[in-house]
Order: C-alpha cells, then structure tokens, then sequence
C-alpha cells in the first residue's frame, strides 16, 4: 500500500520505487523491477535496487515486460490506474483508466518478442496496478509469466500436454488491478513421426479484475488489469492442438466494465527443423542413425548361383563414427561363397556374412555396396526367410542392433527339351529395407511386387517383413 508523495507527475512513464506513488513494473528481457510478486508463495519479494534505469515503476513498458499503472494523483495515490499486460509471442494488453478521473494512465501492455530456434524467452510478468487502500494481501500485483519447456526427442508416441500458461495477479478491492503474465515458450522436436498427440498450452493470463463485487456503478471504477500476451511453441511438426490465445482483460465492478483495459495478442506458433538450434545435440540427435537395405532378384534357382545387395546409410544428422559391422546370417539352401563391397573388409564362416569398417559415414550418405554370393541347393525349400542381418556400430556410446528378414523364393531347373524358361520365370525386385526408432519403438516394413506376364502358373511372390531396435546411453550438452 502506496499513499503518496512529492517528486512524481501524472504523465510518468518511470520513477523510483524509494517514492511511494505510480506501481511497479513486470520482470521481462528488459530486466526485474525492484519489487516482484511470487505467484507460488504469495509474497513480495524485495531485490534492493531499481531493476530498470531510472526507476522500476510508472506506465512505461520495457521490453516485453508490462507497465505499472502510473496514478493521475501522486501525491495521494489514490486513482488506481491498471497494470499492463506481459509479451512473448503476443504483446500485452493495456492497464485501465484512473478512479474518478478516468484519465487513461494505466501500464501499457510489453512488445512482443520475436522468438526463433536460436532465441527464445518466458513469458514476460505483467505490470501491477496502483494501490492505496491494501484491502487484499499483495493486491494490485501482476501475473506471473509461463516459463520455458524444450524436449528434444528421437520420436514422440501416444498422448500427452505441455502447459506453460501466464498468470493473473491476486484481485483488489477498491485499488487499481495487475496485468496478466504472457504465455510461456514450448519447443518440441523430433527426429522421426509427428506429434498429432501432444496438446501445447501456451496462454495468456488474464487481467486481474478490480472491486468486481462493488455495484456502485461508474463512480466506482477502478482501473482492471491488461490481458497477458499468447506465448511461442516451435515444433518440427504440427501439435494435435494448441492453445495460443491471449488473455482476457480484467473488469471492474458488477458492471464487468473494461474501462480501458484491453485484452493481449495471441502467440505464434512456427515449424522448425531440429538442426536449426544451435550448440551440442541432446541424446537423440548426437549419433549417426544406420539403415540397411537388403535386395536380390527373385527368383534364385536350385543347383545355380546368385547374388544379393546390402546398402549401408546414414539417415542422423551427424556422421558416423568408429567401428561398423554388418553380420548376415545365411538360412539353410543357400551357402555363401564371396562378399565383395569397395573399403568393406568381409569374411565368410559357415553360414555366415560378416563385414566390417571403420570410415566416418557422413550424414545422409551411403556406403559402397555390398555384393554377396551364394550357390543354390537342389534341396532349398520353395520359400526361405534369410533372417538375421544386421550391424552394429558403436559411437556415443551407442549400440545400435537391426534384425530383419529377407524373403527368397525358388525354382527347379528345367530339362533340355522343356519350354523355353524365359516364358516361365517370374521376376520380382523385392526390396527390404529396415529403420530404427529412438526409444526402443519397433518399426515394421512390407515390400513392394511387381508381377510380370508369365504362360504357366507361378508360385506366390514373395514377402520381406522385419522388425528392429535401438538402444544407446548418449552424453550430450545443454542446448
């Protein structure tokens, strides 16, 4: 409670919080006034000295940040003019007119803030209103801002809300009302998927009211408090719903008259790509991401031999680093005899393909290919699955394992003298190819058939499916 004093003006835009008229100002980008309202324990709390130069108190709204009510009367403080909305994505809402006099002097609402990957603020507090009776506890004071929520992810599933809302300062009786605080910042990326599933609140608080149960009509008027401005969410890709709105201005008495308070600005809400913050990767984006992509061309003949492909990429935003292996594990009816691929260094034991490097694979890129060889038994089934490729590199302290299947089907020899085989083979390009998920979350792929022109009954197509998984203990900085 504030009752007055010598050396302000009606028309102040700043003085200093040692004289006892006009309201503080909000905390913003601009700096933290002398005097600040703590939402969570409902006290004032006292910094010692002027946050702002020249006084932390009067109209005036620095940064985003709103104004304090500025009293037509500073020697009795006693006209009771309405703080000033805070900004961050939506500017704040202007502080009611003045008791009595109805002059408009009340805080003005913050700037918005241009917000972008590499910048990003809270929401600014709103601005208190004049006070000269004190009838409520830390009445007149502004709304607190929302704070900041960053989640950097390699995928988001299911459902989920993220709330960073501005608050509304406690309500007076016959005193001049506090501005809302400005909606919060919510930033949101993934590597992988959407994030149809997360509901981001980012609101404006609303102006307090002043002596909303009065019902004595004009005469009563105390200035209401400014509407906090909408916040900021920054997303790779569209929320299922948000909430950026700014809010409501505060009224005065039963009338629920605005009296020159106004509502803030809603936010703004922009789609961003995860490379574009700067400094060290959280978890899901310091590693290299491998996938493997497995192809022959169907069908393999018994008592032949045949070859398939195995392509190596990068599909993370950073390259790749250490050792890399790629283990194939043959099913029975195929028997490795060679696996070829420029820098790979391959080996062939029994059943089993490996292959090994330990090149940086740059972000998007590719390996050379691998080419390996096989011969066909006589005896292979009509329809095998090759089921335990994979490789594993480590980098970050990552492992990173991939299973997958790779479908084969086969076809007996013909006879001298049978029709010509051309009429009767059935080519298909059968193409598996398997990513993995951050989280441990499982992926599954169906290949594409194309089915040619063929003069005698062919056996069915085949079919590639395959799961993977990933798991890695990653260190990175603070972003």
């Amino acid at each position: 409670m504030l009752t007055g004093g010598a050396g302000g003006a009606a028309t102040d835009y700043r003085n200093l919080s040692v004289n006892n008229f006009h309201a503080q100002k909000g905390e913003g980008i601009a700096g933290t006034p002398q005097y600040t309202y703590d939402s969570a324990t409902g006290m004032t709390v006292n910094d010692g000295i002027d946050g702002y130069p020249n006084g932390s108190t009067a109209r005036g709204a620095p940064g985003t940040a709103g104004g304090g009510g500025t009293d037509p009367n500073p020697t009795a403080n006693d006209q009771n003019t309405g703080g000033g909305g805070g900004a961050n994505g939506g500017s704040g809402g202007q502080g009611g007119n003045s008791w009595l006099s109805g002059l408009a002097r009340g805080g003005f609402g913050g700037s918005a803030f241009p917000a972008a990957p590499a910048q990003v603020t809270a929401g600014a507090g709103g601005g208190a209103g004049t006070h000269n009776n004190g009838g409520v506890a830390n009445s007149s004071s502004g709304g607190s801002g929302g704070g900041i929520v960053m989640i950097r992810a390699g995928s988001v599933t299911g459902t989920g809300s993220i709330t960073t809302d501005g608050g509304t300062g406690p309500a007076p009786d016959n005193d001049g009302a506090g501005g809302g605080g400005a909606g919060g910042t919510i930033v949101v990326t993934t590597q992988t998927g959407g994030l149809a599933g997360l509901t981001a609140n980012a609101q404006g608080g609303a102006g307090a009211d002043a002596w909303s149960t009065d019902a004595g009509g004009p005469t009563d008027y105390h200035g209401p408090g400014g509407g906090g401005g909408g916040g900021v969410i920054l997303t790779t890709s569209a929320p299922g719903t948000m909430n950026l709105s700014g809010g409501v201005n505060g009224t005065t008495t039963t009338d629920k008259a605005a009296y020159g308070a106004t509502p803030g600005i809603a936010g703004v809400h922009s789609t961003i790509t995860a490379s574009q913050i700067p400094g060290a990767g959280s978890g899901a984006q310091c590693t290299s991401d491998l996938t493997l992509v497995k192809a022959h061309t169907d069908p393999f003949l018994r008592g032949s031999t045949d070859t398939y492909s195995i392509d190596v990429s990068n599909i993370g935003l950073v390259a790749s680093s250490g050792l890399v292996t790629v283990t194939d594990t043959l099913p029975g009816g195929l028997t490795p005899t060679s696996a070829l691929g420029a820098g790979w260094a391959c080996s062939i034991a029994m059943q089993v393909v490996t292959c090994t490097r330990s090149d940086a694979l740059a972000a998007s890129a590719s390996y050379p290919r691998i080419t390996v060889s096989v011969t066909v038994s006589q005896s292979a089934p009509s329809g095998l699955s090759n089921s335990e490729p994979g490789f594993r590199e480590r980098q970050c302290r990552k492992l990173f394992e991939q299973h997958g299947r790779l479908g084969h089907r086969f076809v007996t020899r013909r006879r001298l003298g049978d029709p010509d085989p051309r009429h009767q083979r059935h080519r298909d390009r059968d193409h598996h190819q398997h990513r993995a998920k951050d989280g441990g979350n499982r992926g599954r792929s169906e290949p594409g058939q194309q089915h040619g022109d063929c003069g005698d009954q062919q056996p069915a197509g085949p079919r590639a499916s395959g799961s993977s998984e990933r798991r890695h203990g990653c260190r990175g900085g603070a972003g």
